[in-house]
């Protein structure tokens, strides 16, 4: 398995990250991928990469902006068939990180789309502003309604999918355009291959270092627009997209 590690602005999460990855197994491959950042991010995995025993990691700095192209170039960096995206913020902690992949590679024939559920009772108090913690909720319901899906957070970060997911010649590429930050397409592309989607309840935890990267009212008037698109072109809906 890949995981991609989207990193801007993370510095003061580096040596934690990188003593956590080591517990992982010597099967997977980790893919740093910094993004502009302006407190020595990059610098400080370079400085861990000199002392870790991990055998397989890479860093990489993304070429555009935003974490849809992170993850983008991360995932056709990536060289197992399956990814998961694990944010370097560390409010997802290893444990669940686990469960999930665990979960994700139980019955390994049949094809799975798992994410985080940040919306539940394990959520800490300063994890999340009320005012996102409601805009999640509507957010989950739009984006279920247009998909057909059923998942309570459609906005988590932290997912695991097929590589190819982000691949082929049907994607559509205005609605990779549209989203900023990833999860709403990754979800339309597990609905158009008809994955069996799985949440799986996490513990959601504040930040000990940095600040978030999400923009409320910007990136929320993008992802409104995203579902606009998909519900006008049914670009999610293979049999709609049948000519």
């Amino acid at each position: 398995m890949s995981m991609v590690i989207p990193c801007r602005n993370e510095s003061g999460n580096i040596d934690r990250l990188f003593a956590t990855l080591e517990k992982f197994p010597n099967s997977f491959e980790f893919i740093f991928i910094e993004g502009n950042s302006t407190d020595g991010t990059y610098e400080k995995i370079e400085e861990n990469l000199r002392s870790t025993n991990i055998l397989n990691i890479k860093l990489m700095k993304q070429s555009g902006h935003g974490k849809f192209n992170a993850v983008f170039e991360a995932t056709l960096a990536a060289t197992f068939p399956n990814v998961a995206i694990w944010d370097s913020d560390l409010t997802i902690d290893e444990i669940d990180q686990e469960l999930l992949i665990s979960v994700y590679l139980l019955q390994p024939n049949r094809p799975k789309f798992v994410t985080a559920n940040r919306l539940n009772p394990q959520i800490e108090d300063s994890a999340m502003r009320s005012l996102n913690r409601i805009g999640n909720h509507l957010f989950s319901r739009a984006n279920n309604m247009v998909t057909k899906t059923n998942i309570p957070d459609v906005l988590s970060g932290t997912k695991i999918f097929p590589r190819e997911l982000m691949l082929g010649s049907d994607i559509c590429s205005r609605a990779m355009q549209l989203d900023p930050f990833g999860d709403l397409f990754l979800i339309s592309r597990a609905s158009y291959f008809e994955l069996h989607i799985i949440s799986i309840n996490c513990e959601y935890k504040s930040r000990d270092y940095g600040e978030t990267k999400i923009r409320r009212w910007s990136g929320g008037w993008a992802m409104c627009k995203f579902l606009l698109h998909l519900n006008t072109h049914k670009c999610h809906n293979k049999k709609a997209a049948r000519p």
